[in-house]
């Protein structure tokens, strides 16, 4: 049988997601395909396949159904298939997803999704919500009856099947830094978006100012508080009689001034594009994760001191000055689209000092002494060797300014 090029079959795929009411069948036999694995392969590994026979004996097994995937996130063969089984499932409604969507999306972020806020216009109330443990409550046969109504190869779906009996859709999480990609799970992140895509149309049906992150939402609404309120429960209401899902109490807001949304503070501010602020608490509380400080009380009010890491000591000097310039350069680049981003500055001296503080603690040296030591050109800065000569590396010196909105189309 003649094997087409993964890219041809996924393009095809692609273009047949614009006709209406499609219907896709024959998918399974695309896990027949050496190539889909090579391909899978070269994206889940640096290294190359040694033998070819694992992959002949996987597609021995997927032809006569016997593959099975196993209760485990790392195993090669199974995170092939799933790779293939991700890239069919993209090409098929990726296309078809809302512009509203933004989580683990190609070409969509956090970023994206804040851009698109500041983009609500006349907006007077927020509704704000998070799906209660939603990653852990996805209802696998309503997931499957989506699947179907775009999908008629019920060895595809059979197979699907096998992966959310092995628990691979729960077995991912992210984390509530809004940074990185889901782990575990492979299929688990474009499975949950076909899911939530239903909310997505509903929303969609009733109002303009949406945006959706994961499990995460907020809606400008125009009218009053009380279409903010019908709004809010509509949403409950679809969520548990058409998805089975509940909105976690305590995050799911109704507000006229500003919300928390993605890390970001979110006024209503109709008078300019802008309304996107960073939380002080934001910087503060990284400050006490890197343990970059002490906070002690004086004459009755709170004063921040800058400490040392004691944990960093032991490390090359150029990992230390690299350690605290990923974590400048993290916290400024994830809220660079704040307003108020300028105030990093309190956040960037505490950790200078820090360093400072640091490399005295490792030298047994004062904190003036070492700005001197590691002083180039009146920078903070280290001079290290490599095989290409000498280099210099800089502490973090470029400020911390408001960066321009990708506005989206």
């Amino acid at each position: 049988m003649h094997m087409r090029n993964p890219k041809m079959v996924l393009d095809s795929l692609t273009l047949n997601a614009f006709k209406e009411n499609y219907q896709y069948s024959r998918l399974y036999r695309n896990l027949y395909n050496p190539q889909f694995y090579y391909m899978a392969y070269n994206k889940l590994s640096s290294g190359n396949i040694t033998e070819d026979c694992v992959i002949y004996k996987l597609i021995e097994s997927i032809k006569d159904e016997s593959y099975k995937p196993k209760a485990l996130s790392n195993i090669i063969e199974d995170n092939m298939v799933q790779e293939i089984i991700r890239t069919i499932l993209q090409s098929i409604y990726e296309p078809k997803f809302s512009k509203n969507s933004h989580g683990f999306r190609p070409n969509k972020s956090c970023h994206t999704a804040l851009s698109q806020i500041s983009k609500f216009n006349e907006v007077k109330w927020y509704v704000v919500g998070e799906i209660e443990d939603f990653f852990n409550n996805i209802d696998h046969h309503i997931l499957i009856s989506i699947l179907r109504e775009s999908i008629k190869d019920e060895r595809f779906i059979n197979l699907i099947w096998k992966f959310l009996k092995a628990r691979y859709v729960d077995m991912w999480h992210y984390n509530n830094s809004y940074c990185g990609t889901p782990q575990g799970s492979i299929i688990g992140p474009i499975l949950a978006n076909i899911y939530l895509d239903k909310l997505d149309c509903y929303i969609e049906q009733h109002i303009n100012c949406y945006t959706r992150y994961a499990d995460k939402f907020l809606i400008g609404v125009i009218g009053s508080k009380q279409d903010a309120i019908a709004f809010q429960q509509n949403i409950k209401m679809f969520l548990n009689d058409h998805l089975k899902l509940q909105c976690a109490d305590g995050k799911t807001l109704i507000s006229d001034d500003k919300v928390r949304f993605l890390g970001y503070d979110i006024a209503i501010n109709n008078a300019c594009t802008r309304r996107l602020f960073m939380p002080q608490e934001a910087w503060l509380s990284k400050l006490k994760e890197y343990n970059a400080m002490d906070i002690v009380q004086h004459n009755g009010k709170e004063v921040w001191k800058p400490k040392h890491r004691a944990y960093l000591i032991n490390r090359d000097n150029l990992d230390i000055f690299k350690a605290y310039n990923a974590q400048i350069r993290g916290l400024y680049n994830y809220y660079s689209l704040a307003v108020n981003v300028s105030s990093l500055n309190a956040f960037y001296y505490i950790m200078k000092y820090s360093f400072a503080k640091t490399m005295g603690c490792k030298y047994k040296i004062s904190v003036r002494q070492v700005y001197r030591k590691f002083s180039i050109d009146g920078k903070l800065a280290l001079k290290y060797d490599t095989k290409q000569g000498p280099k210099i590396y800089y502490f973090y010196n470029q400020g911390f300014k408001t960066c321009e909105l990708k506005m989206l189309d």
